[in-house]
């Protein structure tokens, strides 16, 4: 069983058991916390840029400036 500790201040949930840091999934601990807390939306901290709607565009963005940069070269 896993122990979360929340930190209001800087919106960080943590748990000992570590799935989320190894696996950048919110583990069952966290989200029996944020059940308990009466948190309906997933606070942006604990979703990474990778899984949001936006990710893509981001990457898309970012390949394109990568590659103009290779064109001038």
């Amino acid at each position: 069983m896993g122990c979360v500790t929340y930190c209001q201040e800087k919106l960080i949930f943590e748990c000992s058991c570590k799935i989320y840091e190894t696996f950048a999934n919110p583990c069952e601990h966290v989200v029996s916390v944020l059940v308990y807390m009466n948190i309906v939306v997933m606070p942006e901290c604990i979703v990474l840029k990778r899984w949001a709607k936006h990710a893509k565009v981001e990457i898309n963005v970012m390949n394109a400036n990568s590659s103009s940069h290779r064109d001038h070269a």
